[in-house]
């Protein structure tokens, strides 16, 4: 991954690694949403394209382990001047298909908002701090 100057410093002074960054091209209305911390959770359908990117799986997909991801780079394009955004990650999960994810309930309102359903499998990454923006 390449960051400008000034987000390298921010992921230095925070000791963050590359293996620590999910890198996520994202809509600009909703890297705006995160931005104004109006979204709080990013919704992903469940494929095995994203649980491949948070978790290692051996030769036959059985799950291994999560891998160490503890922040999201947001952008919204996809040349070196799109807007980006840096946050932590404070929590993610799978929603199955038409579990009432009762301990999750909390983020259901989000997830409608999105326009998933009850009857939706999704992967929810909870949104934490906002660490550093650049070309806005």
């Amino acid at each position: 991954m390449t960051y400008s100057s000034e987000m390298q410093a921010t992921v230095d002074s925070l000791g963050i690694k590359d293996e620590n960054v999910l890198y996520l091209p994202i809509a600009r209305v909703h890297l705006d949403r995160i931005r104004r911390k109006e979204k709080r959770v990013e919704f992903r359908d469940a494929t095995w394209f994203y649980l491949k990117k948070l978790c290692k799986f051996d030769k036959d997909d059985n799950f291994v382990e999560e891998k160490p991801i503890t922040h999201i780079l947001f952008q919204a394009g996809y040349n070196a001047q799109s807007p980006r955004l840096l946050v932590s990650i404070k929590d993610w999960f799978v929603k199955e298909a038409g579990s009432k994810a009762e301990s999750k309930a909390e983020y259901m309102p989000d997830a409608e908002y999105e326009g998933f359903t009850y009857e939706d499998e999704y992967l929810a990454l909870v949104v934490g701090d906002l660490l550093h923006e650049e070309n806005f």
